[in-house]
């Protein structure tokens, strides 16, 4: 077989195709294969079809190492001849020959191992998609919940985002279970009916290949086994979590004492990014006090106390709640220097923060801190 391409095409797609190897026991995972002018490549979670951008041709299936491959093509660019002539069987009593790809630029031949094709994972179907969507409405759901994602890989039902459709509304919600993320954005005509909305979890694997690759618009297309994305000609074909995503709705506060808005969310950013400063190291527990005369405070043995006036319009109180600050900074950094409202309901109670209403929604729900 011979395919013709660039280096810049080829190296482009390695780098979109290699998944993080959780199984470096099985040796063939450590390779792609190549079909035709596209790679595939997956780590069994994740399963992606990367074709090589602008003009290519080619056909045949053969395995390489996109380490091997990447390293003797870095600093190359231009024309590239990829080939793959699958070896004899050898006569008896001979051994067999390390079939081997060739890839020719500017008259050097580099030799690079593969393995049997025949040994690489079947790939799923991709199906039809349930719906599209803008990919910039897309990243702007990933980058206001992928924070939230619980890190522990035990709680595996806490390890991806849930990503489901409402009338005319696609929402995406991540927890570690110390903190809640929801954010909506307006996806007019995605199905709703219960038979047909779609309800999946979205493992962080798949989010964080998708954070830096949606192009243009993306489809989506969930199966009883896996979800499957296409963005920009590429493919990414995700196994589902399985286990069951907690009920976010009843951590949503449903009665509310106080709200006010912060007219900039940068500016209380910066004042709660000082106060911080003398935070407990251990728990970053700040005092929020919503009243007539509204503060944030922090305090500890070793690092000292300090204290901001906040210059808030707020009716009712004074209510005072321990918030983990690094949480809070982690909203406030995502959120960008828009208004944002701040509901509480007592002290016990987890406090929400929330963006103004318009064609995406942003609430956050942080769980109290013992005082």
């Amino acid at each position: 077989m011979k395919i013709t391409t660039t280096v810049e095409a080829f190296v482009a797609a390695l780098k979109a195709s290699v998944c993080e190897k959780k199984t470096a026991t099985i040796p063939i995972l450590n390779y792609v294969k190549v079909a035709g002018t596209q790679i595939i490549g997956t780590d069994l979670d994740l399963f992606t079809i990367i074709p090589f951008k602008g003009k290519a041709t080619g056909k045949g299936e053969f395995t390489i190492s996109p380490k091997q491959a990447i390293a003797v093509l870095a600093g190359e660019k231009g024309a590239l001849v990829i080939e793959y002539k699958a070896p004899k069987k050898p006569a008896k009593d001979e051994v067999q020959e390390q079939p081997m790809a060739t890839l020719t630029i500017e008259g050097t031949v580099f030799n690079l191992p593969t393995m049997n094709v025949n040994n690489f994972p079947l790939i799923p179907d991709v199906p039809e998609p349930a719906f599209s969507m803008d990919g910039d409405a897309f990243s702007l759901l990933l980058k206001r919940t992928r924070f939230a994602i619980s890190n522990i890989e035990s709680r595996y039902t806490l390890n991806g985002a849930l990503l489901e459709t409402a009338r005319d509304t696609v929402r995406m919600v991540g927890t570690d279970g110390h903190r809640l993320s929801l954010a909506e954005v307006i996806v007019e005509g995605v199905p709703y009916a219960s038979d047909k909305a779609v309800r999946t979890v979205v493992g962080v694997g798949a989010l964080d290949w998708l954070k830096t690759r949606v192009n243009g618009s993306i489809s989506i297309a969930v199966t009883a086994t896996h979800q499957a994305f296409v963005t920009g000609g590429n493919v990414l074909i995700a196994r589902k979590l399985s286990g069951t995503f907690p009920n976010y709705e009843a951590i949503m506060p449903n009665k509310v004492e106080i709200t006010t808005q912060v007219p900039s969310a940068s500016k209380l950013a910066a004042t709660l990014a000082r106060v911080a400063k003398c935070a407990d190291e251990r728990s970053g527990c700040v005092r929020l006090t919503l009243g007539p005369e509204s503060t944030l405070h922090a305090e500890s043995y070793d690092r000292g106390s300090a204290t901001a006036k906040l210059e808030l319009d707020v009716e009712g109180g004074p209510i005072t709640i321990g918030l983990n600050s690094g949480y809070l900074l982690d909203f406030f950094k995502v959120a960008g220097d828009v208004p944002v409202n701040i509901s509480l309901s007592n002290p016990q109670s987890a406090g929400m923060l929330s963006t103004e209403p318009s064609d995406s929604t942003f609430r956050y729900v942080v769980m109290p801190m013992r005082l």
